[in-house]
């Protein structure tokens, strides 16, 4: 009995060894760790901060370009910012003062917006043909390019507060008001020079003299565009853009306030897999997709079924498939067989190594989500 009491008393005393005192812990300061990325991907800090301009990209994107922006900015910052060295954490330099400074329009009491005056000199932008020859110009009285600003921050510790990188999302507005109460589109060789001679520049400048501690942190700046009509207050019916993300169509790196930096041109961009387009750059991949849909319109037999595909391209190289499958109410038996059967198919899409997602939906809730990776079987999960 006494060495049971004296084992007892043993334990005690180590795990009150073991116990943070009050001087120890301060619950005013709360302990930071880090959530491993897949490899070549981004740690995040824990807990997680979200941006205090979250509120803001919820009610100005779409889901859609949300997930994109913020997909291929991560993508891009890794050229110059090394998922080995650092870690990422959503933006901290914008506040809603400044964004508000850089969005709006440019006057005498707001210096520093990165959108023309009201009263301005109007933008004259050219128009071209196939051959790139000017064919006639448009006239746009007040111009409107930068519409909202997205940000990560990059850190080499777990210390967040210490910014080591920052990336820049700048989204334009596709669509301008003409004098007639018309738009007129921009295409992206306009909006590439505009973002190079005019809005880089002067975004920079800003970040230097007007942000506490950028003067010699690493910037990454670059510019989104959005491609459907619909965000742009229902200005035409463009069924395509309902679904297609936009795309960036230029980046830049500044080391510090002594180099300056010069845009790249990005040659990327969603193409549905139906679209006159697809069928002119990736006839391939066009043809595939009829055969597939076919395929699956001959399962279903005399049922609707909705098949959309997409195909993400840069430099004219495809490098990722979406397609999403649309049905009405199925028991768990039938979607398990329409599942095993699109993963039968699935490899038709494309020879080459290339990631492919499918999404089946029933009466427009995903219930299960097909990914194929090159060299693999294809995984399903059931979202019940």
């Amino acid at each position: 009995m006494i060495k049971k009491i004296g084992l007892a008393v043993i334990i005690l005393a180590v795990l009150t060894g073991c116990t943070p005192t009050a001087e120890e812990a301060n619950p005013d300061e709360p302990q930071t760790s880090v959530i491993s990325g897949n490899k070549g991907d981004y740690s995040i800090i824990s807990p997680f901060v979200t941006s205090p301009l979250r509120t803001t990209y919820a009610q100005g994107f779409r889901e859609t370009d949300v997930l994109e922006i913020g997909r291929r900015l991560q993508d891009k910052s890794k050229e110059y910012f090394a998922p080995s060295s650092y870690f990422v954490s959503e933006g901290s330099v914008l506040d809603e003062t400044r964004y508000n400074e850089l969005t709006r329009r440019r006057s005498d009491s707001n210096p520093f917006g990165l959108n023309p005056a009201s009263e301005g000199e109007p933008l004259v932008d050219q128009i071209y043909d196939e051959k790139g020859e000017v064919t006639g110009e448009v006239t746009i009285p007040k111009p409107y390019f930068v519409s909202d600003i997205t940000e990560l921050t990059f850190h080499k510790d777990k210390n967040r507060k210490e910014v080591d990188g920052v990336s820049f999302a700048l989204v334009l507005d596709r669509y301008q008001v003409l004098d007639n109460g018309s738009y007129h589109y921009l295409s992206d060789d306009t909006f590439y020079r505009l973002a190079n001679d005019y809005i880089a520049v002067q975004f920079e400048a800003y970040l230097r003299n007007r942000v506490p501690g950028l003067e010699e942190t690493p910037i990454m700046i670059a510019f989104y565009v959005q491609d459907s009509a619909a965000d742009m207050g229902n200005i035409v019916d463009n069924a395509p853009g309902k679904f297609v993300p936009g795309h960036y169509i230029a980046h830049g790196y500044y080391k510090d306030q002594r180099e300056s930096g010069t845009l790249t041109r990005d040659n990327e961009q969603w193409l549905l897999l139906n679209s006159t387009e697809a069928s002119t750059q990736l006839p391939q991949s066009y043809g595939n997709f009829s055969v597939f849909k076919r395929k699956i319109a001959n399962y279903f037999g005399d049922e609707n079924i909705g098949v959309i595909g997409m195909a993400f391209v840069v430099d004219g190289k495809i490098q990722q498939y979406q397609i999403e499958v649309n049905t009405g109410s199925k028991t768990q038996l039938e979607l398990y067989g329409i599942t095993q059967y699109l993963s039968s198919i699935v490899t038709e899409l494309d020879s080459s190594d290339v990631p492919i997602t499918v999404n089946v939906k029933l009466y427009q809730n995903t219930r299960a989500v097909i990914n194929y990776t090159p060299g693999q079987t294809p995984v399903t999960t059931f979202v019940y």
